[in-house]
């Protein structure tokens, strides 16, 4: 076998290696807070809207829909707000960021998005084993997408950019910074408005 006969690594084990420490962490992170019961979730809601509400917003701007077409249905920046209004809690306001409008950037952002769907399932269990039913009853983002096969069909389109394979380190790159929006730093308070945003370039 020829080595240009030799398959390329899939793009998914690219990124996955790549951001296996900042996912880690993260995820240790995010079920501290769970571990501290309503204040913890309201936490966590607050640092899941602080990323998830300007990257949905800066990805629309990019032309996201071009990338995946069913873009608004994969959109949870509803069920973020609709989950903090039944906990009584105003949804931090977005902070503008820009993206850059590189396909291969672009999926990497998407692939820490559309991967955290993974995840908020299994959170999801434990916030309704609260003994809390204000937690219970506010499910919408964690439960958002169940039933639909958003992640398998995100990686068919991840595995079919040429653009990516062209420019896996600007995937990774797009990947890291995305995780680095969710880090809810030092205290327990998320980032205000005017705080240092993660670098997307």
């Amino acid at each position: 076998m020829t080595t240009s006969s030799i398959p390329s690594e899939p793009m998914r084990a690219r990124l996955r290696a790549a951001t296996e420490t900042s996912h880690d962490a993260l995820d240790a992170k995010m079920a501290a807070m769970l571990d501290r019961g309503s204040s913890g979730y309201v936490e966590f809601l607050r640092v899941s809207a602080q990323a998830v509400l300007p990257l949905e917003e800066a990805l629309k701007a990019a032309g996201v829909a071009s990338i995946l077409p069913d873009w608004r249905e994969r959109s949870r920046g509803a069920a973020l707000r609709a989950d903090l209004a039944a906990l009584g809690v105003i949804a931090p306001p977005a902070m503008a960021v820009r993206l850059p409008r590189e396909e291969a950037y672009l999926l990497g952002v998407l692939y820490t998005l559309e991967g955290s769907r993974l995840g908020a399932k299994l959170l999801a269990g434990r916030v309704e084993a609260a003994a809390d039913a204000s937690m219970r009853n506010a499910v919408q983002y964690l439960r958002h997408g169940e039933g639909r096969d958003f992640w398998q069909t995100f990686l068919v389109r991840l595995e079919a950019s040429q653009a990516a394979r062209d420019a896996p380190d600007r995937a990774i790159r797009g990947a890291l910074a995305t995780f680095a929006a969710f880090d809810p730093g030092t205290g327990s308070v998320p980032r205000p408005p005017s705080g240092k945003l993660p670098r997307y370039d």
